[in-house]
């Protein structure tokens, strides 16, 4: 725990922990702190006490002037440190008084203790920088005193007075190499132990750190590893849970950093969606809420590519593909409108394409979180607010949102779609208002219109779900289904060429992608360049061609 963090608990800073206090202080710097006022401060009441002493014995004059000089230099710097917010004043303040101030006092004094004794007192100075700062600025401060020592020797008034011959000045070399040795022994006795204890203490911060870590990484009996993604309400974490080991997708909201609406369609989306069995639905797994309040749901993580990603890094897919993808999604919504729920925010980021064990390209269909329940009258889901992505949302729910229903999924399926096959939206805009416009009142070009080689059938029924008025789109998602599955397709997408596909892929992805992080993005991040439309088109379709001929070079 903190020292931060105790001051939270305990309403502020008290006593010496005012000194100097910053809100953003660690521990170290804390402790740093209070041990210099307590010095520094100690040394200040001190040197009022030998200015008294001193003026009892010598009288007032220089040697009793000397320790207030001390006490005002030091407690001026603690003043300025207090000020600043740092300690660094203080400690250079009391290293210079010790290296200086006590030398000018025991000069004042004379004899004996003009010599020895100041060299040995002046010693703390650089041994106290270690306790201060590190140790190549502490080794400054060390030569620093070997200076003093050489000019104490130089000028001291006792060896002098003597009047030493060679002989004895030849002793005085050897008293002050001894002396310079034996403090440089014990300065690096004391930066050894000095660094140990600092070691010590930084490994046992880590350790609390990576405990601390460690505890938040736990929700409920899920362990968080990574995270995965993160919309308006809640974080999407990968996760394995304590027992099964399995990977799962952990999503979780934090109760104090939103509404109460919020929070109520959190819980919605897991009891919608845990209704719903489909194969081509995210399965949930487990709901909970933690003892911090950490509401979240698990479930089923999901190894693959959404189709926006897929797009924008591959390009327009073939129309055999993605008649495959949109059967998929259409049974997903089949089960969805006949539980009575709309789901409203179809598009191409909540569509994963995945592998799973040996079957390639399972659709699955994301986040319930907007999903309209028909029968019910709760206002978890309000009436008067336009809710969806802008590029994907049917006019009527622009215009009367409480009159959306099953056909306005079937409209936002049909832009998907549109996105699957030429690599653009099918209205655009420099804001969201003119996109909603566009959905309103322009007809949208034809598919075909954008890339070559999409069946007229397949032309015709994008253009019948994107159309305005909800009665001339097809009756159902059922009714979708059965007309995507009549469309005649010169080449159909096989399963033999969706596992050579979703081969290429994989080694795509080990070769040129970056060790696993925290984002969609990244995790799926293969190396393919950016194209123009009808450019990437064409390029994707030659990729889905080579696949095509390695499923029949494998079957043959």
């Amino acid at each position: 725990m903190t020292t931060q963090a105790s001051n939270a608990r305990a309403g502020g800073p008290t006593g010496i922990e005012r000194f100097a206090y910053d809100p953003d202080d660690g521990v170290e710097a804390r402790r740093k702190k209070n041990a210099i006022f307590v010095v520094a401060g100690g040394c200040t009441i001190a040197g009022g006490v030998w200015t008294a002493m001193y003026a009892l014995v010598f009288g007032w004059g220089l040697t009793a002037a000397l320790p207030l000089s001390f006490s005002a230099i030091v407690g001026s710097a603690l003043a300025v440190s207090h000020a600043k917010r740092t300690h660094t004043y203080a400690v250079y303040a009391q290293i210079l008084c010790i290296l200086y101030i006590t030398a000018f006092i025991q000069w004042s004094i004379g004899d004996v203790f003009a010599s020895g004794f100041v060299l040995v007192w002046s010693f703390i100075a650089p041994v106290t920088a270690l306790a201060f700062f590190p140790l190549r600025k502490a080794s400054l401060w060390f030569l620093l005193y070997l200076v003093n020592l050489a000019v104490t020797l130089a000028f001291d008034d006792t060896f002098r007075r003597h009047g030493l011959a060679v002989e004895g000045q030849t002793r005085i070399v050897f008293f002050a190499m001894n002396l310079g040795v034996s403090s440089l022994v014990v300065f690096f006795f004391a930066s050894h132990f000095a660094q140990s204890a600092e070691t010590l203490r930084a490994r046992a911060e880590q350790l609390e750190e990576s405990l601390e870590q460690e505890k938040a990484k736990q929700l409920g009996p899920y362990t968080l590893e990574g995270k995965l993604g993160s919309g308006g309400m809640g974080v999407v974490y990968r996760a394995r849970h304590a027992l099964l080991r399995r990977p799962t997708a952990v999503k979780m909201i934090q109760v104090e950093r939103v509404g109460e609406e919020s929070l109520l369609r959190f819980e919605r989306e897991v009891q919608l969606t845990a209704k719903l069995s489909h194969p081509s639905t995210v399965a949930i797994h487990d709901y909970g809420r933690t003892t911090d309040g950490v509401f979240y749901y698990a479930m089923e993580c999901l190894d693959g590519v959404d189709l926006e990603t897929l797009v924008r890094r591959a390009g327009a897919l073939p129309a055999s593909r993605v008649v495959c993808v949109l059967e998929q999604v259409c049974g997903a919504l089949e089960e969805a409108h006949h539980h009575g729920l709309v789901h409203r925010d179809i598009k191409p980021a909540n569509i994963m394409l995945c592998r799973l064990g040996n079957r390639p390209d399972v659709a699955k269909v994301l986040d319930f979180g907007l999903v309209k329940e028909l029968a019910s009258d709760d206002k978890v889901t309000r009436d008067d607010v336009i809710a969806g992505t802008p590029a994907y949302l049917a006019p009527e729910a622009i215009t009367d949102p409480s009159t959306v229903g099953p056909r306005a999924d079937l409209y936002a399926l049909g832009a998907v779609a549109y996105w699957l096959l030429t690599g653009r939206t099918v209205f655009s805009g420099s804001t969201v208002v003119e996109v909603l416009a566009h959905h309103l009142h322009t007809a949208p070009d034809p598919p075909s219109s954008h890339v070559d080689g999409i069946p007229e059938e397949l032309d015709r029924l994008i253009l019948t779900c994107l159309a305005k008025q909800p009665s001339e789109r097809p009756a159902t998602v059922r009714a979708l289904r059965r007309l995507l599955l009549d469309v005649s397709l010169d080449e159909g997408w096989t399963e033999e060429a969706a596992h050579a596909w979703w081969d290429s892929f994989e080694d795509s992805r080990l070769r040129d992608e970056a060790p696993p992080s925290s984002g969609f993005s990244q995790t799926l991040d293969v190396d393919w360049k950016n194209r123009e439309d009808v450019a990437a088109a064409s390029a994707v379709r030659r990729t889905h061609v080579d696949a095509r001929r390695a499923a029949d070079k494998r079957r043959r």
